[in-house]
């Protein structure tokens, strides 16, 4: 797999270069997710619609091919429910695969 610098990349070259590694470094205000139930582009869309509407996301990344929801928020509120909820209104499982 290829490796990128983060230094100066925008965000979605750190997303791809931690998707491309297999694993994720997840900061204080990161939380990862594991999603069933998406099998389309049109899924990975309506979930991140969903997440983004909860406040305090600042990013969302949505990886359809390894169903992980990938999400930065603009504090450490331990809000892991709340996207879970939110992705279940949505009509998908989500389950937190990282601290």
């Amino acid at each position: 797999m290829m490796s990128r610098s983060i230094e100066g990349s925008t965000q979605s070259e750190e997303t791809l270069s931690t998707m491309e590694n297999g694993m994720e470094t997840l900061d204080a205000n990161m939380l990862l997710f594991s999603v069933k139930g998406m099998t389309c582009g049109s899924c990975a869309a309506h979930i991140e619609r969903a997440v983004r509407e909860v406040p305090g996301v600042v990013d969302v990344s949505v990886d359809r091919p390894t169903n992980q929801v990938r999400i930065k928020t603009s504090s450490d509120t331990g809000q892991a429910d709340i996207f879970v909820r939110a992705i279940a209104l949505a009509g998908y499982v989500a389950k937190r695969v990282a601290p």
